[in-house]
């Protein structure tokens, strides 16, 4: 079946998978998930293969970009290119560049090589520290990649945009 829109039966679903996937200080409270799911804030989009549920993603449409707020793949899955797939099918059935975030932790020099392979750059003159979205801190800088090169005036443009419609309070 490959990467579809999911629909409200399947929200539970994704969010344990995500669970599994992220650290708590990087996911939002389940019932934050699902307000933003029904705002439509949030497309969420599951990557679906013999009916089951193996990845993951979240996006936000913003004005110039699709800002991937969640990339998870069930780690049963991981490493068998299933996450190339999902952004590759990201990026051929869209018309605006990707951006997302990515954490300067012990895996940092992994993610990077992953994305890379995927078409993203990564911004490394500027980074902010994630804001608060439940009652855990996250302390890491968060650096951005998109699927254009990004410069100074593009880039504060896009965290403007994420800080005001993805973190807003």
């Amino acid at each position: 079946m490959g990467l579809q829109k999911l629909e409200a039966d399947k929200y539970l679903d994704a969010y344990q998978l995500l669970q599994k996937v992220f650290i708590p200080a990087d996911l939002r409270y389940y019932d934050t998930y699902l307000e933003m799911l029904e705002k439509k804030v949030y497309t969420l989009l599951g990557y679906i293969e013999d009916d089951e549920l193996k990845g993951v993603v979240l996006l936000i449409e913003l004005e110039n970009y699709f800002f991937v707020e969640n990339l998870g793949i069930d780690p049963k899955y991981q490493s068998q290119g299933l996450g190339s797939k999902i952004l590759k099918a990201l990026k051929n059935n869209t018309n605006k560049n990707l951006v997302l975030e990515v954490e300067e932790d012990e895996d940092l020099e992994k993610r990077l090589r992953f994305y890379n392979r995927n078409g993203f750059n990564l911004y490394k003159d500027e980074f902010y520290y994630l804001p608060q979205i439940n009652d855990s801190i996250n302390p890491n800088k968060m650096y951005l990649m998109a699927t254009n090169q990004l410069d100074s005036a593009s880039y504060k443009e896009i965290c403007k945009e994420i800080f005001d419609k993805v973190y807003a309070k």
